[in-house]
């Protein structure tokens, strides 16, 4: 391994990104990198771009004008872009096209949905799928067969982060293997375990037939034990013990107190029973078993789809975004020859968030990474935040253990008041015992307080006040607003700090839910504070679904569902029924209001999209129409966000 690399463990405000264009404007200064040799990768477009104007401004600010114009031709994206890139510079040497056409996720998702619907290797789960921990989520509109689904993509996306090892046919019972050794010992024969659980919920109900539990007015506590009522008559029964885990788990946590409630001490002791009785199901096969099948159902099944899938898109000449990672890292692994071409083309690789990658994605960056000139790897297990997608920080500690003599932490925080540092180091110290860097706080305090918590009452007295957890934090970020609190911006000179007053974009308020979220924004706009949230169902807003209507009239004047949706949905607001009149008697596309987005059609077939948008919201009357509607701020905001889109397409 050569001694340019470098990898940099970066916690939060530990200057990561000074770090990065220091070490590389020094590079280039010394005349050890060209700035057009330069790859660097990160897992956002908007971080790719801010990383590219760091390195500009700092060889700017070191007068190399010319350095600082090449870093345009330097190779700075995401890392899907990279592996598109290597794709379409060796598509002839990999037998491919250099101008694949990259699937939409609804495509994507459309595809693999037909492929699901006859894999045979899915049926053993597909019999039963409560079995299996499906079920329908009522709140969220979902049905058991979409919660299937879901898990069924959730799994090919995991075993395509594996790149080729996902198709392994030996996959399933490999996991299998590893499954068994980790759930333990079981019994070979379950038989005494469910007769002991008969046995003890009989006796329970012999005396308590009927719960026999004062609860009073605790809703709870009622609902608790009803629900523990239903499941002791089920395992008296004994039908479902063979097969329903989860009533055994039920009766492993019985409510054992109520508030107010005098619970007969022959109740705990029989419940006692129960609850021994039902811990037998750590060491019934059952559960290891279902879950066994599960695994080899949901990996073979999985598989099938994936070739299926990948059959569909060879014949269509496509791909989609998980091939750029997969096809690019076969391509540098079975090809040695196009790896070294890679390698040619540049004298330094920079990986940012580096922790973040999935298997697959560390198998094509490190290919790079060794044997690149210089590699500066730079990243944090502890901030891995796309777990989800199948992000494997052990990748990263696994190479720090390696190379330990190429490690170089960055111990010092920029950004945080001291106080929040000893709060954070304090914390940091106890989660990460083994591997926790402190930081050095750098900055002065700032004079505010640092660290506040607010305490809201819970329970019945809470739920029947006037105001709600949400409502009190808006108001307290508006006293925040209101009261001059200032603030110490990143930008600001660590040895010369500017306060200045605290302004809504300084502040973020994090919830675990979009609809939180929401209740967030909606109280925080109440109070005249103004907020930058993505919600959901931004397409169907008013000004938006009128907008769209008006853009496909444009582009086709006979379109008369488009009409007749902008006519009684827009500005006009024409009453449906008329409307249908006219509709009827084939009048519909003469009402005065159309003309002028009718109008548009022969610019529409030829102008830039971004020219045709702003047209037909003009054309239509939307921002005045947007400014009477309530919300008038947010309703503004989504057709500036449409624009946007628009440029952003274009």
């Amino acid at each position: 391994m050569s001694d340019a690399l470098q990898i940099v463990p970066a916690g939060a405000g530990s200057g990561k990104t000074y770090r990065i264009k220091t070490d590389l404007a020094g590079l280039v200064r010394d005349g050890k990198v060209r700035p057009d040799r330069i790859m660097a990768v990160t897992f956002t477009e908007a971080a790719a771009g801010e990383l590219r104007e760091r390195i500009r401004g700092a060889l700017l600010a070191d007068g190399l004008v010319t350095e600082a114009l090449a870093i345009e031709r330097a190779y700075v994206s995401t890392i899907h872009g990279l592996g598109l890139r290597i794709l379409t510079e060796h598509a002839f040497g990999a037998h491919r096209s250099p101008e694949p056409r990259h699937l939409s996720d609804s495509e994507r998702d459309l595809l693999i949905r037909e492929e699901l619907a006859h894999c045979e290797a899915l049926d053993p789960i597909k019999a039963d799928l409560p079995r299996y921990g499906y079920k329908a989520a009522g709140w969220a509109g979902t049905t058991t067969e979409d919660g299937f689904r879901a898990g069924v993509f959730r799994a090919i996306d995991l075993l395509r982060g594996l790149g080729d090892g996902g198709t392994d046919p030996a996959l399933a019972e490999q996991a299998e293997r590893a499954l068994r050794q980790q759930y333990g010992p079981v019994r070979d024969d379950p038989a005494p375990l469910r007769a002991r659980l008969q046995a003890a919920a009989e006796k329970m109900l012999d005396a308590f037939p009927e719960g026999g539990i004062p609860y009073g007015t605790n809703a709870s506590a009622a609902k608790d034990f009803r629900k523990q009522l239903f499941a002791l008559r089920e395992a008296r029964d004994g039908r479902e013990l063979e097969r329903d885990w989860k009533l055994w788990e039920t009766l492993r946590k019985l409510r054992l107190k109520a508030q107010g409630a005098q619970i007969p001490e022959q109740f705990t002791d029989l419940s006692g029973e129960v609850i021994a009785a039902a811990d037998g199901i750590l060491e019934h096969p059952g559960p290891l078993e279902d879950a066994c099948t599960h695994l080899r159902a949901l990996i073979r099944g999985a598989q099938a789809i994936m070739s299926g899938y990948a059959a569909r898109k060879r014949d269509a000449g496509v791909i989609d975004f998980a091939d750029m990672i997969v096809d690019a890292e076969r391509l540098l692994r079975m090809q040695p020859e196009m790896c070294r071409a890679v390698i040619a083309d540049i004298d330094c690789l920079v990986i940012d968030e580096f922790q973040d990658t999935n298997p697959v994605q560390f198998a094509l960056l490190w290919r790079i990474a060794q044997a690149a000139p210089r590699t500066l790897l730079v990243g944090d297990t502890k901030q891995s935040i796309m777990g989800f997608q199948g992000a494997d920080p052990r990748l990263t500690d696994a190479l720090v253990a390696r190379f330990p003599d190429h490690v170089d932490p960055l111990d010092r925080n920029w950004r945080s008041d001291p106080r929040v540092m000893a709060f954070v180091n304090a914390v940091s110290a106890r989660l990460f015992p083994e591997s926790y860097v402190a930081l050095t706080p750098q900055r002065a305090e700032t004079g505010q307080t640092a660290l506040e918590i607010l305490r809201m009452p819970h329970g019945p007295a809470a739920r029947g006040g006037k105001s709600k957890p949400h409502q009190n934090i808006a108001a307290r970020v508006k006293a925040i607003l209101d009261d001059g609190t200032t603030v110490i911006d990143r930008h600001s000179p660590i040895d010369a700090p500017h306060p200045r007053a605290v302004n809504p974009g300084d502040i973020a308020i994090l919830c675990r839910t979009h609809a939180q979220a929401a209740r967030y924004a909606d109280s925080l706009q109440s109070l005249g504070v103004p907020v930058r949230i993505n919600r959901t169902g931004w397409m169907h807003s008013a000004p938006i679904t009128a907008a769209r209507n008006a853009l496909a009239l444009a582009a086709d004047p006979s379109d008369t569902h488009a009409a007749l949706c902008l006519l009684t949905l827009g500005p006009t607001a024409m009453p449906l029924q008329d409307a249908m009149t006219t509709l009827a008697e084939a009048r519909l596309l003469d009402a005065p209001a159309l003309a002028p987005v009718r109008g548009l059609a022969q610019a529409a077939a030829c102008a830039p999209l971004t020219v045709v948008v702003a047209q037909v919201i003009a054309a239509a009357g939307l921002r005045d129409w947007a400014d009477r509607l309530p919300d008038a701020a947010q309703m503004r905001a989504d057709l500036l966000r449409l624009e946007a889109e628009a440029q952003a397409f274009e």
